[in-house]
């Protein structure tokens, strides 16, 4: 249907985790039979080390969110995805899209 260039919508950013090569390394690591890290899985603590982003980045997304019409209203377990909300022409305006 239409949608009102008021109407308030969610959108989820999801940040790159600030250690790409040691995720890759420790996924690559439970699932191969030949490595003694075989089937020993991460827990849920582990898994968001691994893709936690960095504060760098996070303080880029909160610095450019400033300058547009959008909040970050909440974010997941980890962090690495962040819940941002605010109306469509603020997205529009803020990630030049048409919704």
């Amino acid at each position: 249907g239409h949608v009102s260039m008021m109407d308030n919508v969610t959108v989820k950013i999801a940040l790159a985790p600030q250690n790409k090569m040691e995720m890759r390394k420790r996924f690559l690591a439970v699932s191969d039979p030949n490595n003694a890290a075989f089937a020993m899985y991460l827990t849920p603590d582990e898994l968001c080390e691994l893709l936690r982003p960095s504060p760098t980045r996070l303080r880029a997304l909160r610095t450019f969110l400033r300058g547009t019409r959008l909040q970050i209203v909440d974010h997941s377990r980890c962090g690495d995805v962040v819940h941002v909300r605010g109306s469509v022409s603020a997205m529009e305006e803020a990630f030049s899209v048409q919704v």
